[in-house]
């Protein structure tokens, strides 16, 4: 396989329920979590383009967002030239949400490589972060069948996360395979990995295009055949309307679940280290993240009182 160009995909189509009640208690919004700011004056979705941006050009980098988003998305300037959009019809998991930037990019660049960010982490050091970014690009130039993950060794036992069991060394030194992968397993479970020094999943992915799609296809046939659909439709006047008609058929189907935990042996995990990463999906986190770096938002003090009945269930 041709080693192609790096670009990267941000996934920003979600619509953060679990922390909408959390959002609305603190910033009085009901917008999804990646367009609001957190912390200071840039969004996470900003700050996620930004950071992305250390080592993928603007022209490379394609975000998704879902129909509804896109006021949030001109306020956040991340839609400018020479950045590319794509918009869903409807969210349906993250399967969907992959595959379509994946389908844009292929047209353009059939030998890519693609790097995917979640639009709601907070990464402290992100430098840092993105240096495991290339080293994962580069490992996939080595094993280009594998589809690389980064991994967090927790300090703590962390439920609500995908967990991941290295195997033997590959290269280059640092690269590991995967004996097995857990998506959001149950408490007894997450005790046992993290006894035995499993690793979070980031659900940062840097792969190979082709071989992402080719994997999805073996674990999501039918999910795929859409988007074959959709990317032989791209630059006819039919292209709306095909997908649309494909979203409306297609049920939701989760990365993690329905292809990475079915398909071990084609994945690879890098251990991040000295990078504190936080995945802001709950409330606790985000509370726990700002505790640890000594943050003091103005929202702070209402949070350590609040109270269930105020829309979310404290940290």
């Amino acid at each position: 396989m041709s080693r192609g160009a790096l670009w990267g995909v941000i996934l920003a189509g979600g619509e953060g329920q679990r922390l909408r009640g959390f959002l609305r208690s603190v910033h009085g919004t009901d917008r999804p979590k990646q367009f609001c700011a957190v912390i200071g004056t840039r969004s996470m979705l900003r700050h996620t383009v930004e950071r992305v941006n250390r080592l993928i050009p603007a022209e490379r980098t394609v975000t998704v967002v879902t129909a509804g988003h896109r006021p949030f998305v001109a306020e956040d300037l991340v839609a400018e030239a020479p950045r590319s959009l794509v918009e869903q019809p409807a969210n349906r998991d993250t399967a969907p949400g992959i595959l379509l930037p994946l389908a844009a990019i292929l047209r353009r660049d059939p030998t890519a490589r693609v790097a995917i960010f979640p639009s709601d982490h907070f990464i402290l050091e992100e430098s840092r972060f993105m240096d495991w970014v290339a080293r994962a690009a580069g490992a996939v130039d080595r094993a280009p069948h594998r589809i690389a993950l980064l991994g967090i060794a927790p300090d703590h036992i962390a439920s609500g996360y995908g967990w991941i069991e290295p195997g033997p060394d590959l290269w280059p030194p640092g690269f590991f395979a995967v004996r097995r992968f857990w998506e959001k397993p149950d408490s007894a479970t997450v005790r046992r990995l993290f006894a035995a020094g499993c690793l979070l999943n980031t659900f940062v992915v840097v792969a190979a295009a082709r071989t992402l799609w080719e994997v999805t296809r073996r674990c999501l046939p039918h999910v795929v055949a859409r988007f074959e659909q959709i990317a032989r439709a791209w630059e006819s006047p039919l292209r709306n309307a095909v997908l649309h008609e494909a979203y409306a058929a297609m049920a939701p189907a989760n990365f993690s679940r329905e292809v990475l935990e079915r398909m071990p042996e084609r994945l690879g995990v890098l251990e991040v280290r000295d990078v504190l990463w936080s995945d802001w999906g709950e409330p606790a986190r985000v509370v726990e993240t700002v505790r640890r770096i000594g943050s003091q938002p103005p929202w702070l003090s209402r949070v350590e009182h609040s109270r269930p009945s105020e829309g979310w269930d404290g940290p």
